[in-house]
């Protein structure tokens, strides 16, 4: 996915230097999400794992990330954006794991983008306001268990199945997130806070049966429906422009 953002920003970097380039934009933002399924099956393993956890598995909601773009302003007041956007997100339980050891489970969920926009500024570009259709945009999710002195070294195991899905790939080529956002401008660093709308919901592959060891599926017993979850989130950014704000 950041190959392909990354192939996307030198395009547009050729087409701004005829277009009028405001410039490159590097950002880090914090953002809160509450994926209720996810989070279903988080409570369910404390619950299931309650006398020996010492540490128990947070919900996830928290997450941040690293923005890169470019801004081209167009005509009057208005613009084009595209920007490749990570947001990961990490809890960790803790637990006795027989002689006296302890063990940790790690879980972390990713969910980046490339969105594709347009913006808006006025009062001198101090304010700015757009919106973006956001491409790529899917659940990632991945455990890890080992003793806590050797968590750090130890392989990512992929529950989520997204990359064995076929299908998968029709994610990178049609729009599945939907982002409004509002900005205030201060020289060159933005202020920015957005509401992101996920309008696919994914799969969560093997995440129940990984971490409970029985499925929580609903639906005909034959026939189970999967855990499916959307990271649809708000949050706030600050963003660098290294160009120039054209009036």
């Amino acid at each position: 996915m950041l190959s392909k953002g990354l192939f996307f920003l030198v395009f547009v970097s050729a087409i701004s230097r005829a277009s009028g380039q405001t410039g490159l934009t590097v950002g880090y933002h914090y953002g809160y999400a509450n994926p209720r399924e996810i989070n279903r099956v988080l409570h369910a393993y404390n619950l299931r794992n309650e006398t020996i956890l010492t540490d128990k598995m947070p919900a996830i909601h928290g997450f941040k990330g690293l923005s890169v773009g470019f801004q081209v302003k167009g005509f009057r007041n208005s613009g084009m954006e595209f920007m490749w956007v990570g947001r990961s997100a990490m809890v960790s339980a803790k637990g006795s794991g027989g002689a006296g050891g302890i063990v940790q489970r790690d879980i972390k969920v990713i969910s980046n983008s490339f969105n594709i926009g347009q913006f808006y500024t006025w009062n001198n570009n101090k304010m700015m306001w757009g919106y973006s259709f956001d491409f790529g945009m899917r659940l990632k999710g991945y455990t890890r268990k080992a003793p806590t002195a050797e968590i750090s070294g130890t392989k990512w195991e992929d529950i989520f199945n997204v990359e064995s899905n076929p299908l998968q790939f029709l994610l990178n080529v049609i729009p599945t997130g939907f982002t409004l956002y509002q900005q205030s401008n201060i020289g060159p660093v933005g202020i920015r806070v957005w509401y992101q709308m996920q309008g696919m919901p994914q799969t969560l592959g093997n995440l129940d049966m990984v971490l409970l060891g029985t499925s929580l599926r609903t639906g005909d017993k034959n026939y189970p429906l999967p855990l499916h979850d959307k990271f649809s989130n708000i949050g706030i950014s600050v963003n660098i422009l290294l160009g120039v704000r054209r009036k």
